[in-house]
C-alpha cells in the first residue's frame, strides 16, 4: 500500500494544478487558456455535420489533433448541456495523468523512480494551459514510442513514433535516435513518409490557409526582442493575431536568426552520434532536438514547454531540470498575465527565451561529451 501511494502522489498533485487551472479559466476571462478550445469547438461541431477538415473549411492542425477535439465533441452530444471548453479540459486532463503513468513506466526501465512526481513539480506552471491545448497528445505518444522500444517492441514503436509525427510533428526529431542506435532504414523510412505527408498536407489550399502568418511570432527568441524594444523605446508594436497566434511585423531576418539559433543548438548536441549509445543519452538527445526544434519553429507558443520537461524528468542533470522549471514557472507568469502593454511582460518572455536557450545549450553539452561506459544500441 505504501508503495502504490508512493506511485501516485504525482497524480495527486497533478489533479490539483488542474483544478486551479480550469477555476482560473471559469472565473476569469482569461482569453490565453479559453481562446483555442473555442476555436476548437467550432471545428469539431464542422467535422460532426459531415464535413471535412483540409477540404470544407480551414484546419492548420495535423490529423490526429484532431482527436481530443472530436472527443470532447462526442462527449457534448452524449451528455448535453456540458460545454465543450470543459469537455475538452477533461480528455485533455486525461491524457495529461497517462503521461504520468507511461513516465513511470519508462523510470522503472530505466531504473528510476518517482519520475511522473519530478515531471509534475517541473512542469506545474504550464500544466493548467495544456489542458486547453492539443500538445500533451504528440508527448503521450512519444514517450510511449521510447517505452514500446525499451520493452522490445519495435513494430508498436513504429506506430506511435507516426502517430506522434501526425499529432505535432516534433517528434520526428525520435528518427536521430533511431539513427544513432543502428536502425537506420527505419529513421530514413520515418523522415521520408513525413516529407510525403507534409508535402500531401500542404496541397490542400485550407491548410496552408490556416498557417499563413507575416512578421515573427512573439514568443520566439527574435520575436520576443523586438517587442521589448519597441516596448521600452515606446515605438509601435505592429503586431496582429493571425493564422491562430500573434505576430510582429518585420523582416525576414527576425525568422532567419531564430533558425540559425535552432540549428546551431541542433548541431552541438548532434556531435553525441560520435559516441556509442545509450538509452539515457538519447533521451537527453530527444530534450536537447526539440529545443532546438522549438527555436527553428516560426511559432513557439507558451504551451510548448510541456515538449521537453517529461526528458528532463527522465534523464536531465540537475542544472537541465532547473533550467527547464524556470522556464516553466516564466512560461506561466506570461500566460498569467497577458500583457502586451508592459515592458516587464515582454522581458519576462525574453527570460523564458533565454532559460530554454541555456538549458538547450547546457544539455548540449553534457549529451555530446565523451562517454567511458554506454549500454549497446541491442539492450533494449
Amino acid at each position: 500500500m505504501n508503495l502504490l501511494r508512493r506511485e501516485f502522489r504525482w497524480a495527486l498533485l497533478l489533479m490539483a494544478i488542474l483544478v486551479v487551472g480550469l477555476l482560473v479559466a471559469s472565473n476569469w476571462d482569461h482569453s490565453v487558456l479559453k481562446n483555442d478550445p473555442t476555436a476548437f469547438a467550432a471545428r469539431t461541431h464542422q467535422v460532426l455535420e459531415g464535413r471535412i477538415p483540409y477540404v470544407d473549411f480551414e484546419f492548420e492542425h495535423l490529423p490526429v489533433a484532431l482527436a481530443p477535439m472530436l472527443a470532447a465533441g462526442l462527449l457534448e452530444k452524449v451528455l448535453g448541456n456540458v460545454h465543450y471548453t470543459l469537455l475538452f479540459w477533461l480528455v485533455m486532463s486525461l491524457v495529461l495523468f497517462e503521461i504520468g503513468i507511461v513516465l513511470n513506466r519508462l523510470g522503472r526501465q530505466l531504473g528510476q523512480a518517482d519520475v511522473a512526481l519530478r515531471w509534475v513539480a517541473m512542469s506545474w506552471a504550464v500544466l493548467p494551459l495544456a489542458a486547453f491545448r492539443v500538445d500533451a497528445v504528440s508527448v503521450l505518444l512519444t514517450l510511449l514510442a521510447l517505452s514500446l522500444l525499451l520493452a522490445g517492441n519495435e513494430k508498436g514503436s513504429a506506430w506511435a513514433t507516426g502517430t506522434a509525427i501526425a499529432a505535432k510533428g516534433w517528434p520526428i526529431v525520435l528518427s536521430v535516435v533511431d539513427w544513432w542506435r543502428g536502425k537506420r532504414v527505419r529513421a530514413a523510412l520515418t523522415v521520408a513518409i513525413t516529407i510525403a505527408g507534409v508535402a500531401v498536407l500542404a496541397s490542400f489550399p485550407l491548410f496552408r490557409s490556416g498557417r499563413e502568418f507575416f512578421g515573427v511570432h512573439i514568443e520566439t527568441a527574435t520575436g520576443s526582442i523586438v517587442g521589448l524594444v519597441r516596448s521600452l523605446t515606446g515605438s509601435s508594436l505592429r503586431s496582429e493575431v493571425t493564422a491562430g497566434a500573434s505576430y510582429i511585423e518585420v523582416g525576414k531576418w527576425a525568422l532567419a536568426l531564430n533558425g540559425v539559433l535552432g540549428i546551431a543548438l541542433g548541431l552541438s548536441a548532434l556531435r553525441s552520434l560520435r559516441n556509442p549509445f545509450s538509452w539515457e543519452r538519447a533521451i537527453d538527445l530527444i530534450g536537447v532536438l526539440t529545443i532546438a526544434v522549438m527555436f527553428v519553429s516560426p511559432l513557439l507558443s507558451a504551451q510548448f514547454v510541456l515538449w521537453i520537461t517529461p526528458f528532463a524528468a527522465l534523464t536531465a542533470s540537475r542544472r537541465v531540470r532547473f533550467g527547464t522549471a524556470a522556464a516553466a514557472v516564466l512560461t506561466g507568469v506570461l500566460v498569467v498575465f497577458w500583457y502586451f502593454d508592459s515592458s516587464w511582460w515582454w522581458g519576462v518572455i525574453v527570460a523564458r527565451n533565454a532559460a530554454l536557450m541555456w538549458t538547450g545549450w547546457t544539455w548540449s553539452q553534457f549529451v555530446s561529451r565523451p562517454v567511458t561506459q554506454a549500454v549497446p544500441a541491442s539492450h533494449v
